[in-house]
């Protein structure tokens, strides 16, 4: 599947933090370099990964999508919504910020 108006370039950096270790990867353009990064899950000392994505394209949506396993109707919202969301699943937060 492929979503017209999606392709444009995107940035993707992800920060790994608990109460008393934060790391912040190195931003990724390449769709092989965030395939490689997340191909891993996070830490296990990390608490919490915030994966902050800047441009939307499908390719890296489906990536984040396939990883995380996101609902369809959170990708719809990510395609449609242009407002700030949050959605709250049993084992995690999905917050769509979007401006």
């Amino acid at each position: 599947m492929d979503v017209e108006g999606f392709r444009g370039p995107t940035q993707v950096a992800v920060v790994d933090y608990s109460s008393r270790r934060c790391v912040i990867s190195k931003k990724m353009k390449f769709h092989e370099e965030m395939e490689d990064f997340f191909d891993h899950d996070r830490p296990r000392w990390s608490k919490v990964r915030w994966i902050n994505v800047d441009g939307l394209n499908w390719e890296c949506i489906k990536l984040l999508a396939t990883k995380y396993n996101l609902h369809r109707l959170a990708i719809e919202d990510l395609l449609s919504v242009q407002r700030t969301k949050i959605d709250l699943y049993q084992d995690r937060k999905a917050l769509l910020n979007i401006h």
